[in-house]
């Protein structure tokens, strides 16, 4: 037999349903980066490139009312539109697994709505240099005393692809020429030297041979 609810207990349910019936839902979530990094409190995110396989970062979901006023994290389920380059936990937490761009979604999951926001992580995971010579040159390439020769060189990410705007340093194993930060480089001493560019850990060469002034 069910026993009856006393008066007290009915009138403390029925204004906890009532509480609860009333209780505004989020209108909007933001994914945000995590707390202790600056680029956390930008109004527009900006996530920079990761340069890392394995690299981590901890995404959260915050929740807004229709005044714009912050109602505490959102419970939603993550998703990646591109596992191959970042797969998400279901706690946010977003793993770099190789270079490209992914989009992480964050959808809510007690809302009536469901409400939907993302964040695009960018990667760019250098795997090599490559230099390429002016046209027409060999290796070893031939540069007479004085002469002055434009070279090139690309950082090349995991999946072979260019990575723009990376910074590459150039050296010579030699006083046999010098170089420029642009990768210029002259004759300066007869004799043979490699031309060195770099980035990070990664580096090309490429083989010169000085030679007496051209004639």
């Amino acid at each position: 037999m069910f026993r009856s609810l006393r008066p007290a207990q009915s009138a403390r349910l029925a204004l906890l349903a009532l509480t609860l019936a009333c209780q505004p839902e989020p209108v909007r979530i933001v994914v945000k980066l995590p707390k202790d990094m600056p680029e956390s409190t930008q109004l527009v995110p900006f996530v920079p490139t990761f340069t890392e396989k394995n690299m981590s970062l901890r995404l959260r979901a915050s929740a807004f009312d229709k005044l714009e006023r912050y109602m505490g994290p959102a419970k939603v389920k993550w998703t990646s539109s591109d596992p191959s380059v970042a797969v998400v936990a279901q706690d946010g937490l977003v793993t770099i697994l190789s270079s490209g761009k992914a989009k992480i979604t964050a959808e809510t999951t007690e809302t009536q709505t469901p409400l939907v926001a993302s964040i695009e992580i960018p990667a760019a995971i250098p795997a090599k240099v490559k230099i390429d010579p002016p046209e027409g040159d060999k290796n070893p390439a031939e540069i007479h005393l004085g002469e002055i020769k434009q070279f090139k060189a690309v950082v090349l990410n995991d999946r072979d692809e260019p990575i723009p705007d990376a910074k590459i340093l150039w050296r010579s194993t030699t006083y046999a020429v010098t170089v420029t930060p642009t990768g210029e480089v002259e004759g300066a001493a007869m004799g043979e030297t490699q031309l060195v560019a770099e980035h990070k850990s990664y580096s090309a060469k490429h083989a010169l041979n000085v030679l007496d002034w051209k004639k």
